[in-house]
């Protein structure tokens, strides 16, 4: 009777060292896992304030400045220009005329890039010629229109570090160990604390990636060439080759504006004929002198025995009153006309068109100081030429006026037939 008893009871005992043994060889994890899991780098802040204002002259156009702030982890752009308005644009900037740009300090930043646009622009839209500075450690910079290269560079600098922060949702397990996959490795980190679900894991320290290595990755571009090297000593040997003709280097920036002109004659415009009807002086007056000397280097007509006129705006009204005297070796005469055509350089006499004594030269001044309408002018000066019925070699003094209800703003000087076949007539003014 009393065996009977005893084993119900050791099979009792049995079965719960089963179950001891059981609960301790089961795993201590959770049976929930983790459903969500996210890896990002933290991304600095770009420039959110900064100022530009030109310096020197100023004009109608807008330039707009970008800088982009340099961090260990890589670059940061705007998420706006830095507008400067008022300036002379980008092709007149100068260290005369110039912009400058300032922002604020980024902490944590190693550099900026600074470079332009003429119109607004995303702020990461690469462009061609536009860089202003390169990893300055400044915080303002002065753009006279220097041109530094493009943006963003063929070769951005590397990224030096990342901290990265891992965040789990439904996280129970009751270890802080995590594993997860990327680009086909493992990555496993040591998690600080005991995070709980929806909190922000973040590393104890840093992670460690393991797994076959990927594909070489394609070629990068070329670096640019490393700075010149210190001299060499001088070596012993023969002269080599002259070395090619190098490349003609950019265009310099515009000087700064020179001083007044002195007082004396300013060439502003000049015309040879070649068989020309006439020759018409357009540029020559204007607001900026109010006297002129006009000079006709041997001016030959195309037909023999014609006349030398001048005439104003183009006027053959008659406006035009002249007076001359003219001499010679056997004797003198006076000549003249009121209220005619246009004012007689030939001094009423004809003009000699033959190649070895043919032509007129003349030195007239016209004075233009009362030059609004209405206007009136004068003329005097001296005349040489050598005339058809000598021939004899003729001067003459020269005097005359010309009336318009209007400035006068041109002149032209012509033959009173046919072409002027050569010989140059020059336009000078005389400073104030």
């Amino acid at each position: 009777m009393s065996r009977y008893r005893l084993f119900p009871l050791g099979l009792v005992l049995f079965l719960i060292g089963m179950i001891l043994s059981v609960q301790r060889k089961s795993p201590v994890y959770a049976q929930q896992p983790a459903s969500q899991v996210s890896l990002f780098a933290q991304a600095p802040g770009g420039i959110t304030f900064g100022s530009a204002s030109p310096q020197g002259a100023t004009g109608g156009a807008t330039i707009y400045y970008y800088v982009v702030t340099r961090y260990p982890s890589g670059l940061a752009y705007p998420p706006t220009a830095i507008v400067a308005q008022n300036t002379v644009g980008i092709s007149n900037l100068s260290s005369q005329n110039s912009v400058t740009v300032s922002w604020s300090s980024q902490s944590g930043a190693t550099g900026y890039d600074v470079f332009r646009q003429g119109t607004q622009q995303p702020p990461s839209a690469p462009c061609t010629g536009c860089l202003v500075a390169s990893n300055t450690q400044n915080t303002s910079v002065s753009d006279t229109g220097q041109n530094n290269g493009n943006y963003p560079p063929s070769s951005p600098p590397a990224v030096q570090s990342v901290t990265g922060t891992l965040t789990v949702d439904n996280l129970s397990q009751l270890f802080p160990i995590l594993r997860w996959s990327l680009l086909g490795g493992v990555m496993v980190g040591m998690v600080k604390g005991n995070p709980t679900p929806g909190q922000v894991a973040v590393f104890n320290s840093d992670f460690t990636l393991s797994g076959s290595s990927g594909s070489a990755g394609p070629t990068g571009p070329t670096g640019a060439s490393g700075a010149t090297g210190a001299t060499g000593a001088t070596g012993t040997g023969t002269v080599g080759a002259t070395g090619a003709t190098g490349g003609v280097g950019p265009t310099g920036a515009s000087g700064a504006t020179g001083p007044a002109a002195s007082a004396g004659m300013v060439l502003v415009e000049e015309h040879s004929a070649s068989n020309s009807a006439s020759l018409s002086f357009t540029t020559c007056i204007s607001s900026t002198y109010d006297t002129y000397q006009i000079t006709i280097g041997t001016l030959i007509p195309a037909t023999n025995g014609a006349g030398i006129f001048l005439q104003a705006d183009g006027d053959s009204g008659s406006n035009y009153s002249w007076a001359a005297y003219r001499f010679n070796n056997s004797g003198a005469a006076a000549a003249g006309s009121e209220s005619t055509t246009q004012v007689d350089v030939s001094s009423g006499d004809v003009v000699n068109n033959s190649t070895a004594h043919g032509g007129l030269s003349a030195s007239l001044i016209w004075s233009l100081v009362n030059n609004a309408a209405p206007s009136q002018s004068r003329f005097n000066g001296t005349v040489g030429y050598y005339n058809v019925s000598g021939p004899t070699t003729v001067g003459a003094t020269l005097i005359g006026s010309y009336t318009s209800s209007s400035a006068v703003t041109s002149f032209q000087i012509l033959a009173s037939t046919g072409n002027l076949a050569s010989g140059t007539v020059r336009c000078y003014g005389l400073a104030k």
